[in-house]
């Protein structure tokens, strides 16, 4: 089931391993609803690359484990730059506690890698349109 958006979703992929990239890459590719815009492979890279986006970007899909500065830390540096930025955190950690405490970061969801492909697109849909996904 697609959610319905008005235009197609701009996406930021950020993982430090660019397997991971092209995977979910070629995921979205498959959908007319999101294009990925931009990519950054650790912290820093990600944190300049939104900022030279300036608010462009729909929604950033962020792994929590990155060289230079983690996942959590972008998160709460893009919260408090880019309030309005739909973040979804993937990680391998399936511990709640990871997306309770990404949640209460700012977060709009959270997925597993280990998730299936349909899992990650309706994610992504369901939080470009201003929804949660856990």
């Amino acid at each position: 089931m697609n959610i319905p958006h008005p235009t197609t979703l701009r996406i930021v992929l950020a993982d430090d391993h660019r397997i991971v990239r092209e995977g979910i890459k070629q995921i979205f590719a498959d959908t007319t609803d999101i294009r990925v815009v931009g990519e950054a492979a650790d912290g820093h890279a990600v944190l300049a690359l939104m900022a030279q986006m300036n608010g462009q970007i729909d929604v950033l899909v962020l792994d929590i484990a990155m060289p230079g500065q983690d996942g959590l830390s972008v998160l709460s540096t893009l919260r408090r730059s880019q309030p309005r930025l739909a973040i979804l955190v993937l990680s391998t950690y399936p511990d709640r506690q990871y997306a309770v405490r990404c949640l209460k970061l700012g977060a709009k969801g959270y997925l597993n890698k280990s998730a299936d492909p349909d899992d990650m697109v309706q994610a992504v849909l369901q939080i470009g349109a201003g929804g949660m996904y856990v």
